[in-house]
């Protein structure tokens, strides 16, 4: 039974994000695993794909974990690293990145991204088996944030005419996604593409979720050719309201039916 923590209480309360002006420095990525890769726009090479650690300056409560190092996923495959001078950032809604040359994913990608990250980022890093384990196989830790790593991409970038001057949400299929073939692919990690094509039929049985676990940090108003990343931002202040609400209610009701 894979790990959910899709909320409903989520699903119905979204607080806006206060535009932040931040820092990011790419500080390497555990687990982690080389992939060869082709994006859409036709770029071939070996990455690293998994669990990204970013440095995050200038931010508050705006991020989990930030300031400081956290943990994070690329959403920009086109694009580099800042890896070693810090690079100004701004934090934006995750439907709103990734950055111009890559054109916004749109609210349907994002929602798809959130309910795979819902399900399969693992805040423990995968050390439990059960994070691990698909079609009664357990993998490593590696592979398995590979594979989040290459969903996230396969969800973000395949079919994204959005680059070329399409409308966001235009050209997706979420029922063509698979990591092996298409235009956005991997060669080679086997396991990895099993891993990431597994996880994607259950996120497109499920649908899209609620953006209200993740934001993201984009480039896009500065340098333009930096990597934009998907973070985790805190539960807005209106869903724990509407938890305290839902729980009083809830207290009251059985006392009544007592």
């Amino acid at each position: 039974m894979k790990k959910t923590t899709v909320s409903l209480l989520l699903c119905l309360f979204a607080a806006p994000l206060a535009m932040a002006d931040l820092t990011v420095l790419y500080k390497g990525a555990t687990p982690s695993l080389g992939v060869d890769v082709y994006s859409s726009d036709g770029h071939k090479g070996t990455v690293v794909a998994g669990q990204y650690r970013i440095e995050v300056g200038g931010a508050t409560g705006d991020i989990i974990g930030a300031p400081g190092v956290i943990d994070a996923f690329c959403i920009d495959i086109d694009d580099w690293a800042p890896t070693s001078t810090a690079r100004s950032y701004t934090l934006t809604t995750l439907d709103g990145a990734p950055d111009y040359t890559s054109g916004p994913m749109g609210s349907k990608r994002a929602g798809y991204l959130a309910t795979l990250l819902n399900r399969y980022w693992d805040v423990g890093d995968w050390v439990s088996a059960e994070s691990r384990t698909f079609s009664s196989v357990t993998y490593s830790q590696s592979k398995v944030a590979a594979a989040v790593q290459v969903a996230v991409w396969e969800i973000v970038d395949e079919f994204n005419t959005n680059k070329f001057g399409c409308e966001p949400d235009a050209d997706i299929k979420p029922g063509d996604w698979n990591v092996t073939t298409g235009i956005f692919k991997i060669v080679g990690n086997t396991d990895v593409g099993k891993i990431a094509n597994e996880m994607l039929s259950t996120v497109v049985g499920f649908g899209p979720s609620s953006l209200g676990n993740y934001a993201a940090v984009s480039n896009h108003a500065t340098d333009s050719y930096y990597q934009d990343y998907v973070v985790r931002v805190p539960v807005p202040a209106a869903a724990l309201l509407g938890m305290l609400g839902l729980s009083v209610a809830g207290l009251r009701l059985r006392k009544r039916l007592a």
